[in-house]
């Protein structure tokens, strides 16, 4: 099963650097839960935005997944070795793309019979929900919005770009993994998210995650597969 975020990249690759004296927008102002609403109003009326998110454990290869995210569509894409699939989220109806690679290392199956063709996901499934989390523009908001505690850690030059950085405290629940994340947020309107990084455990192991976010209000096409199979509790279990 994937996880809920995707690859950790070292902060000088995007270049991440901490200010000190630096001129404060009127944004920086406000307090961290009102920063918070801010932004996550921006990133819904932008309506639709491109992300990569990376994960990173230790003694393993990075992992990462790239999302074109709208209200009611999106679409997911990951690419690593040998492995290789494609999400796609249209309103309910989800639909997977994967070779047995992906199958066995992404969603578990350890004797895939549905590689290399659609698949349709029935929500009744009990894999709907970790596969489809992440994918669509609600869907994000959340995952971001769920952290507690927040606390403004100060601005920050990201990739150029100046942000007011709030730290909190991400809970467990049955999709999501304790931690502590980290959003950055442009202190320029429309006050929208630049990155988020988040670190935590999953089953005694470490993990960071960052996810990087562009393509604010762009336009993108899903299409729903023209023939696939449904998957069903046996060859998806």
């Amino acid at each position: 099963m994937k996880l809920s975020v995707a690859i950790a990249v070292v902060f000088s690759f995007i270049g991440v650097t901490g200010l000190s004296g630096a001129a404060s927008a009127p944004i920086t102002s406000k307090s961290p839960t009102q920063i918070l609403a801010i932004s996550m109003a921006a990133m819904r009326q932008a309506g639709s935005f491109h992300y990569l998110l990376t994960t990173s454990t230790p003694g393993l290869a990075p992992v990462s997944l790239s999302t074109d995210c709208a209200v009611a569509y999106g679409k997911q894409t990951q690419s690593l070795g040998r492995l290789r699939d494609t999400i796609s989220l249209i309103g309910k109806g989800l639909y997977v793309y994967a070779n047995e690679t992906a199958w066995k290392e992404n969603f578990g199956v350890k004797h895939p019979t549905l590689s290399d063709e659609w698949v349709s996901v029935p929500q009744s499934n009990k894999n709907y929900v970790g596969v489809a989390i992440d994918i669509l523009l609600p869907s994000v908001v959340r995952q971001i919005d769920r952290v507690r505690g927040l606390k403004d850690i100060g601005e920050f030059r990201v990739n150029g770009q100046l942000t007011v950085a709030l730290r909190g405290a991400v809970t467990a629940s049955p999709a999501e993994f304790p931690g502590t994340q980290t959003l950055y947020v442009s202190t320029s309107a429309p006050y929208l998210p630049i990155l988020v990084t988040e670190t935590g455990s999953t089953q005694g192991e470490k993990f960071t995650n960052q996810t990087i976010f562009s393509k604010w209000g762009e336009h993108f096409v899903v299409n729903r597969p023209s023939h696939y199979v449904v998957a069903t509790d046996k060859t998806f279990p």
